[in-house]
């Protein structure tokens, strides 16, 4: 089977929205660095590259969990793995996101709030609001190898909605499991 890669798309003014997979052990409720950031920063650094605007998701910890914690100290250090700044978005489905993403300007690149602290996570019925979210989006790009096996929102909903492909550090897994 062959999947459509970034390189499938033209990405220049798109407004691309990226699943990575930022969760890390933490130290003092903050999250060590790791190889997965530096991984996951060359996907970004491509589609910025490529002059997109560019949206992330990602998770830390299982809801109710301590170390199901708020994004914004991944976002400085896949920022530190960038040399650019990735602005931390306390917000997902609200106001603040929909601004956000709205006012992106190509090679920008913004992380959203931590996607296990909602339950449309879990909850894939109808009322859940990643359709909506995929209304204001070009493409989804699958960054997240390690979290392609599970049934949620984040993975398995933008796919419905909108033109999809995997990443690079979703290409090298696959390579390496080949």
């Amino acid at each position: 089977m062959t999947l459509k890669t970034i390189n499938s798309y033209p990405l220049a003014n798109a407004t691309v929205l990226i699943r990575v997979d930022l969760n890390a052990a933490l130290r003092n409720g903050k999250p060590l660095d790791s190889p997965r950031f530096a991984e996951h920063a060359k996907t970004v650094a491509e589609i910025i590259k490529k002059k997109a605007k560019v949206v992330i998701i990602a998770h830390q910890g299982r809801k109710g969990d301590a170390d199901c914690i708020p994004l914004k100290q991944h976002a400085q250090v896949l920022s530190k793995h960038l040399h650019h700044a990735i602005t931390y978005i306390p917000d997902l489905f609200g106001k603040k996101a929909e601004q956000a993403i709205k006012h992106l300007k190509p090679g920008q690149a913004i992380l959203l709030e931590n996607v296990r602290f909602f339950d449309d996570e879990k909850a894939l019925g109808k009322t859940n609001r990643y359709p909506v979210l995929c209304k204001q989006f070009d493409l989804y790009v699958n960054d997240a190898f390690s979290d392609s096996h599970r049934e949620h929102g984040s993975m398995v909903l933008p796919p419905k909605f909108l033109p999809s492909c995997i990443g690079r550090s979703f290409e090298h897994e696959l390579k390496a499991a080949d």
